[in-house]
């Protein structure tokens, strides 16, 4: 990706929870987070941990070369739905040195006296949106010793926002500015799967899938007195993109106690356009001063995983995922087109700034028991998954005052993990089964003194239908 720009209004997308934020502004990018999540409410009740076994028509999804192990077609819908979400963050006491070479007087003096501008204060809540939407539905056909399905699943669906304050910064000494902003994020990946045993324990799978992303947001600032957002800087990005990924799978059951499963997913890069307008310093040697057009890219990050299943007997299912996501995919954005760093002097070091994000391992494991009764069988399920951070902070800025500027806003690492604990029931009666999925993370809490800050928890509720002819 270019522009930094793309990435903070990324970030406000992709995850909160592990659903997806992205990539050029650095007030969107700030609370970023992707949110991959296993379809279907039954993986999702055993903590997504669902790899190794791959049993139903999400395996489409999951890992394609479990679809082998259907042996009537089937249609699947999964219905999603998931909280409101905000991340507050309050820093104070944050140094500044000048480096505006046209700093405003000193003004507006509180009663204990005049405004001191080498120290400055941060205020920013970033909400995400609610979410109702149809997550995954799916067509499965064997026949001929292979087996295929088309599916749809909604990877990305984020409506979010964000508005804050600083009140003088290295670039604007002297002077506060206020920002708002909001980002509309959404990917649908349209697939096709092959899947098909070789010899009796061997199976491999896969799908060619069709990415249509798209991709609006918008930040406004202002300074000083000014009365309307915009009147100091905007950034805009209003982007469709439709690009081809894949997934491939593999399955290996050697007897019905056991099964182990590896799937790799490939998800495509997109182009992004911005347009910046930048009213501040119009042709000033000594300062970097971004304006207009702009391309960037963004990655969805690529994933590599595996899994096991035991059944030590034949109502007892416990399973266990370990997932590599590559998150750094996202990296290698270009500063200086956001509100924090689009005015970057040409000396000093001030423009090197670079922001990271790491790659994550998630640890899944969950469990289902089946009871019959009558004609009907119910469904017990539990689980748990760790998923690592996947939100940008600082690399490097050169210039020590700078870095001591940005890294109490946005950070010196990912933060804290996150914790998900699932459960979830389901009943079969005849071709018809229903499942019943509640997913719940509790919030984080930060305080470090000088820095305070609160993420919600989120509560997901699925549910999801299977018919088989």
């Amino acid at each position: 990706m270019k522009t930094f720009l793309v990435c903070l209004a990324a970030v406000l997308t992709l995850a909160f929870v592990s659903d997806v934020f992205a990539i050029t502004d650095e007030e969107i990018f700030r609370a970023f987070s992707l949110n991959l999540s296993t379809p279907g409410a039954r993986a999702r009740a055993m903590g997504g941990a669902f790899i190794g076994r791959a049993d139903d028509a999400t395996a489409a999804e999951t890992n394609p070369a479990g679809l082998s192990l259907l042996v009537r077609p089937e249609v699947s819908l999964e219905y999603g739905f998931r909280n409101t979400r905000t991340v507050s963050n309050s820093v104070i006491d944050i140094p500044v040195k000048n480096f505006d070479i046209t700093p405003s007087p000193i003004q507006n003096p509180d009663p204990n006296g005049e405004l001191d501008p080498t120290i400055s204060e941060f205020h920013a809540t970033d909400t995400l949106d609610e979410i109702n939407q149809l997550g995954f539905a799916s067509f499965v056909y064997p026949f001929h010793g292979i087996t295929i399905a088309v599916s749809r699943h909604q990877l990305i669906k984020t409506q979010a926002s964000v508005n804050g304050a600083v009140s003088s910064s290295p670039f604007h000494f002297v002077e506060p500015n206020s920002f708002v902003g909001a980002a509309d994020i959404n990917q649908a990946n349209y697939a096709f799967s092959v899947a098909g045993k070789i010899g009796d324990y061997f199976a491999l799978g896969g799908n060619i899938k069709i990415a249509d992303f798209q991709f609006d947001s918008n930040i406004a600032a202002r300074q000083k007195s000014q009365p309307f957002f915009g009147d100091h800087f905007t950034s805009t990005i209003s982007s469709s993109d439709t690009k081809i990924g894949f997934t491939v799978g593999a399955l290996i059951r050697p007897n019905s106690k056991v099964s182990f499963g590896a799937v790799y997913r490939y998800e495509p890069e997109f182009t992004l356009d911005a347009f910046v307008d930048n009213k501040d310093f119009g042709g000033s040697p000594l300062i970097i001063a971004r304006t207009g057009h702009s391309t960037s890219k963004m990655d969805i990050p690529d994933s590599v995983g595996a899994g096991i299943s035991l059944s030590p007997t034949p109502n007892l299912n416990v399973n266990f995922d370990v997932v590599r996501v590559f998150h750094s995919q996202l990296e290698n954005v270009d500063t200086g087109y956001s509100l924090f760093t689009h005015l970057l002097p040409t000396f000093d070091n001030a423009g090197d700034i670079s922001f990271k994000i790491e790659d994550g391992t998630d640890l899944h494991v969950g469990a289902e028991y089946l009871h019959g009764w009558g004609n009907m069988i119910w469904a017990f399920r539990g689980g748990y998954y760790r998923a690592e951070p996947n939100r940008f902070f600082l690399g490097t800025a050169v210039n020590p005052d700078i870095d001591a500027f940005l890294r109490p806003i946005f950070g010196k690492s990912p933060g804290e993990d996150y914790h998900h604990f699932t459960i979830g029931s389901g009943i079969t009666y005849g071709q018809f089964q229903l499942d019943f999925a509640a997913d719940l993370s509790p919030s984080i809490q930060t305080d470090k003194g000088n820095i305070q800050g609160i993420e919600d928890g989120t509560v997901d509720f699925i549910l999801s239908t299977v018919f088989r002819f």
